[in-house]
């Protein structure tokens, strides 16, 4: 079987932008999409080099979390720390939900040729099934965050605190606020 690096190198920008993009969305946060770009494109050269090289460095977490902080880092520039794990818990969570429906699809689908080489999945499956997938993620993580959102009501965003002093007692009402 012959597998090209370009349409690898292609398909995993692609994913990648639509993960990043959907990131940006669930988070808030405009972002340009060159960066976006550049943040996919370091990604799928990290997947050639893992694909080329037998070497297991390429397989270590430490490794492959490194660059997921550089990819959010580029794509979103984050001014703290907190969210930077704000965005990489989001990124993670939209690669999972993609990669779960793309794994579904492919199972319904059952391709003959499908190869893993490097911990990597090629072959002949379409790449219909990939986008499909990202596509299938991104409806379900926006209706997911949207359901979450409206859980919460303005009840839920005010709470009672009850302050003594002295035998004194005072209520007041606390805003509670999310970010």
């Amino acid at each position: 079987m012959t597998i090209y690096l370009d349409v690898v190198f292609i398909e995993n920008v692609c994913m990648n932008s639509i993960i990043l993009f959907t990131t940006g969305l669930v988070t808030k946060v405009k972002c340009r999409m060159i960066r976006i770009f550049v943040s996919s494109a370091l990604g799928a050269f990290y997947v050639i080099a893992k694909y080329i090289g037998n070497s297991q460095i390429f397989s270590n977490m430490f490794i492959q979390i490194g660059l997921s902080i550089a990819m959010i880092y580029i794509a979103f520039m984050p001014t703290s720390i907190k969210s930077l794990f704000k965005y990489i818990i989001i990124f993670y969570l939209t690669s999972f939900v993609f990669g779960g429906c793309a794994f579904a699809l492919l199972y319904y689908v059952k391709p003959q040729e499908i190869l893993y080489n490097n911990g990597q999945l090629t072959g002949t499956y379409p790449i219909k099934i990939a986008f499909l997938g990202a596509i299938v993620g991104l409806g379900i993580v926006n209706i997911a965050f949207k359901i979450i959102k409206n859980r919460l009501s303005k009840n839920d965003m005010f709470c009672d605190v009850t302050i003594g002093y002295n035998r004194r007692k005072s209520i007041c009402t606390c805003n509670i606020r999310f970010r």
